[in-house]
């Protein structure tokens, strides 16, 4: 008997409790954590984040078959998701299927090149069928930064790779270095053992007077034979002295390394991260997405600005307009933070989305953020204690010098899409196609998604209307229009021109279809 909506709606709300709860003890007890998310699975078998969340716990408490059949179940639903591939993959190499791991794992990679777990899977992969050297390329392409055990982790199969291939020096030093900083088990204490010993019989042929040496004295040891240039002419105090030294100094050196890198990590964090939405900026979009956006076949661009925005922070000042920007950007990504697309703030109220989908792909999750944020941005926000307002009636540039009342008003917003390569010969060229449609969907009425096309020309700001936007509440919809100073994404972007008739909409290209039906059916 199929529930009824009301129930199915209770049991999703019941299991949403549920994968909360299993989220707030994951790291700490993923037991009891597991326990709440079957619990979640239990009442909603869909939910693909309470399926990814069981894999992933499963793994933890080394129940990699179940684990397996918990991600399988989820990419059923899912088929494309990256994270549950690449751990889908870790799953299989446990249960030693390094085929299905490879194939998984490049799966994710094509998904995000930067993918850490599914690279350490290829290493993995590589190691089972005995080519170290293609393993050690895998772990050189480890470019995001790692936490403290991943490095270990990823160290210590290095160093396997280097003593079977016969580098044995570099593999005792990789060793060493782990044993150093407090990470040790049977596997790198092997290692190093076995590395010592060939290091000892290399250098024991290079320098024959070696063993005289060590009966000498007991300080002698395989770091410093690796660190100290060796030199049979100088006594052994000489050499005992600039080992001691030698240690002193890569302690020291190691120290400040490790606070470089730290400053270092930090300093780029900030660089590429907007401090009050905690989107990425336009610095980390220049450097690290537009060369992939130029290399792509095909991807979408949409420019969005949020709509009367000047009256937010003329009634609710800068303090009340940088929470207007942290829901908008809030909400923007949840529809747009996935495996193809991608939200950037540029600064002020300037929002750039990035999706690498086909056409219809990038119209309908445009359409999806507008439609959310003009239903649920005033309501959170009310939640939240700030409750949007703006003045009432025509003459809202006079306020508050004219007294009007302040009346509520939902949040909107005007997006502009743009396609790269069909509409410019750069991507800096589409990104201002975008902005012209943007600035065309503000002057068709606000609250709309338009799409570019090539007999747009350029366009200056919309006049800042008093009349409410297209869907405004209240039933307010005064018809008083005031123009106003441009913007300055128009003045650095547009040129004078009025746009041309025939604005392409989303509503147009959609029509009352579901969009990935649309797609498909082309």
């Amino acid at each position: 008997m199929t529930d009824s909506p009301a129930e199915q709606l209770r049991r999703q709300e019941m299991a949403r409790t549920e994968l909360q709860s299993a989220q707030l003890v994951e790291s700490s007890d993923p037991q009891t954590a597991l326990l709440h998310l079957l619990r979640a699975e239990q009442l909603d078998a869909q939910n693909t984040a309470i399926l990814l969340l069981i894999g992933r716990t499963q793994l933890r408490l080394n129940l990699a078959l179940d684990a397996v059949d918990s991600l399988e179940r989820m990419l059923r639903l899912e088929p494309g998701h990256q994270e549950a591939l690449s751990t889908l993959a870790y799953g299989q190499v446990l249960l030693g299927n390094y085929d299905i791991a490879k194939e998984r794992a490049q799966q994710a990679l094509g998904l995000d090149p930067e993918d850490r777990t599914a690279r350490e899977v290829l290493a993995d992969c590589h190691v089972a069928v005995g080519d170290f050297a293609a393993c050690l390329m895998e772990l050189n392409h480890l470019t995001v930064v790692l936490t403290e055990g991943a490095l270990a982790r990823v160290t210590q199969k290095a160093a396997y790779c280097l003593f079977r291939l016969g580098h044995f020096k570099s593999a005792l030093t990789a060793t060493s270095t782990l044993l150093e900083n407090g990470f040790e088990n049977e596997r790198i204490n092997a290692i190093y053992l076995e590395a010592q010993q060939k290091v000892r019989e290399e250098i024991a042929q290079k320098y024959p007077n070696l063993t005289l040496w060590q009966r000498f004295t007991n300080r002698l040891n395989d770091s410093m034979l690796l660190r100290v240039h060796l030199d049979s002419t100088r006594g052994m105090e000489s050499l005992q002295v600039r080992y001691d030294d030698a240690q002193v100094e890569l302690r020291e050196t190691g120290v400040a390394m490790e606070e470089h890198e730290r400053r270092a990590d930090e300093l780029a964090r900030k660089a590429n991260t907007d401090q009050l939405t905690g989107l990425p900026n336009r610095h980390c979009f220049n450097d690290h997405w537009l060369p992939k956006i130029a290399a792509s076949q095909w991807c979408g661009i949409v420019a969005f600005d949020l709509d009367f925005f000047k009256y937010v922070n003329s009634v609710h000042e800068h303090a009340g307009g940088d929470r207007v920007l942290a829901k908008a950007a809030d909400i923007g990504g949840r529809v747009f933070r996935q495996p193809d697309a991608h939200l950037f703030r540029f600064g002020g109220e300037e929002f750039y989305a990035v999706v690498f989908l086909p056409r219809l792909g990038v119209l309908d999750l445009a359409e999806r953020f507008r439609a959310q944020l003009e239903k649920d941005a005033a309501a959170e926000l009310a939640r939240e204690g700030l409750t949007l307002l703006w003045p009432e009636g025509d003459d809202k540039a006079g306020w508050p010098a004219n007294k009007a009342r302040l009346v509520p008003r939902t949040l909107t917003a005007s997006l502009g899409v743009a396609y790269w390569p069909r509409d410019g010969a750069d991507v800096d060229a589409v990104m201002k196609a975008a902005d012209k449609a943007c600035y065309a969907a503000k002057h068709g009425g606000r609250n709309r998604v338009v799409v570019y096309h090539a007999g747009m020309a350029g366009a200056e700001a919309p006049p800042v209307a008093q009349e409410a936007p297209a869907k405004a509440p209240m039933g307010l919809r005064p018809t008083a229009i005031r123009k106003e100073r441009p913007s300055r994404r128009t003045a650095a972007k547009a040129s004078a021109d009025e746009p041309e008739e025939g604005v392409i909409s989303v509503e147009s290209l959609l029509g009352d279809k579901d969009p990935v039906k649309v797609e498909e059916a082309q």
